[in-house]
């Protein structure tokens, strides 16, 4: 072993220049990000909003809403008070990093099932995501500004979606995505 990380694991100093974050930290993020999502839709009533792929949407642009929203808006003012910030080191492509998101939701989505904080149902031939009692009990205690401001983007984001129809959702959607230009990311 290297002299260098065996007095370092001995002595207890940090080996990693860089934070380290393990996969499980991401997990437990990524779950309180979706339990407070789907505690905002079940109290908004839009139920059509509780499949995987809208939730997954759904979190994508509330985590990332300067791609939908422009400097100009009533929204982006908002959400640059409630810390959401547009600076970056690296520029990436959205639709790249959309589906890595969309990957690592499916691990979070089996971890909540598994620790019974939702269960999937099926409702109208389509499978849906809802809060089970603990998963409630848990979201009503979230007290975080993160999760305060994450909310908030969750439900403008929301308030566009739930006045088109399939179609037109799709397409906001497709227009958002390609917004990459404006997608930054925190290395």
């Amino acid at each position: 072993m290297n002299e260098k990380i065996k007095d370092k694991l001995e002595t207890g100093k940090k080996i990693h220049k860089k934070p380290y974050h393990s996969v499980y930290e991401d997990i437990l993020f990524s779950s309180a990000r979706i339990l407070n999502l789907i505690d905002l839709i079940e109290k908004e009533n839009l139920i059509a909003f509780l499949r995987f792929e809208d939730l997954n949407y759904i979190d994508f642009f509330a985590s990332h809403p300067f791609l939908v929203f422009e400097s100009h808006q009533k929204e982006y003012l908002d959400l640059r008070y409630y810390g959401f910030n547009q600076n970056s080191l690296e520029y990436m492509n959205s639709k790249h990093i959309f589906s890595n998101i969309r990957d690592k939701l499916k691990s979070v989505f089996a971890y909540l099932i598994s620790k019974d904080l939702i269960k999937s149902i099926v409702k109208n031939k389509i499978i849906i995501y809802q809060l089970t009692d603990m998963g409630r009990n848990l979201t009503n205690n979230f007290v975080s500004d993160y999760y305060k401001a994450y909310r908030i983007s969750a439900k403008y984001i929301l308030n566009i979606l739930k006045k088109v129809n399939q179609e037109k959702k799709k397409e906001f959607l497709e227009i958002w995505m390609s917004n990459s230009s404006k997608f930054l990311i925190l290395t």
